[in-house]
């Protein structure tokens, strides 16, 4: 039965689309199945953003605390946090009259960046799941209103919460991961006897862990040494008088 599990579990992983992502993770976290929890989770987290234009990509189906997680995470993968906004707005207006109480702890999930999503405020503070919210006080439009004193108003909002979350300090500051790896991998051809037909391949992650879909680019050669200077990746080989350039942002040689 293990056996079985196991290899569902790994048919899964190598299965997860845009589609069927969240629908997976929202399984996942109901029968406890790890494997597929995290991996579905990672996805999520690389792919938020080409998830959130996917039409039912069950992102209203998540729940709370996934969504949550998600949200919070400095890894998530987003343009600006108007794309948490929108996922905060879909997923509460699926089912207002029981989501609502959660709204001010998903308010906290925003990390807003004034150079990046502008002033979105009032937008915020106007929408039907906040200025209606009986869950939410002390929010108010104002001449003064922008990103920082409504940064300073989820916050306090949230002190008078769950315990858990009083002290969130995942509103405070730009979201960006904490760490960023570039890994390579030498890659062997079977079907060749020459070692033309071998290479290496790139991955970028956000902690040390090898997905597939974090899989950026390849060279024919085996990469042996890696430079990085500023958004660039000087890549060498000792056995070729090779250097390479990869852009990490434009994710280009």
């Amino acid at each position: 039965m293990d056996d079985l599990l196991k290899s569902c579990d790994s048919f899964v992983t190598q299965n997860i689309t845009f589609t069927n992502c969240l629908a997976f993770l929202t399984v996942a976290s109901q029968f406890n199945r790890l494997a597929i929890l995290n991996d579905c989770y990672r996805y999520a987290l690389v792919h938020f953003e080409d998830i959130l234009e996917t039409s039912n990509c069950g992102l209203v189906a998540l729940p709370f605390e996934v969504l949550r997680k998600l949200l919070e995470s400095n890894s998530l993968n987003v343009v600006s946090e108007r794309s948490v906004w929108r996922a905060i707005v879909s997923w509460t207006e699926a089912n207002s009259s029981t989501r609502l109480p959660h709204v001010p702890i998903l308010l906290t999930c925003l990390k807003l960046d004034e150079e990046v999503d502008g002033n979105p405020a009032e937008e915020i503070l106007s929408h039907p799941i906040v200025s209606r919210n009986p869950h939410i006080f002390g929010l108010t439009l104002g001449n003064q209103v922008n990103f920082h004193t409504l940064k300073r108003a989820m916050l306090s909002q949230c002190a008078s919460l769950d315990p858990r979350y009083q002290d969130l300090p995942s509103s405070r500051g730009p979201r960006m991961p904490n760490f960023l790896h570039l890994i390579a991998r030498y890659k062997l051809n079977p079907t060749s006897l020459l070692s033309s037909g071998d290479g290496s391949e790139l991955f970028l992650t956000y902690d040390n862990e090898l997905d597939s879909w974090r899989r950026i680019g390849e060279q024919n050669y085996h990469i042996e040494t890696m430079t990085r200077i500023g958004q660039r990746i000087y890549t060498f080989s000792m056995a070729f008088p090779l250097l390479c350039i990869f852009d990490i942002v434009e994710e280009v040689w």
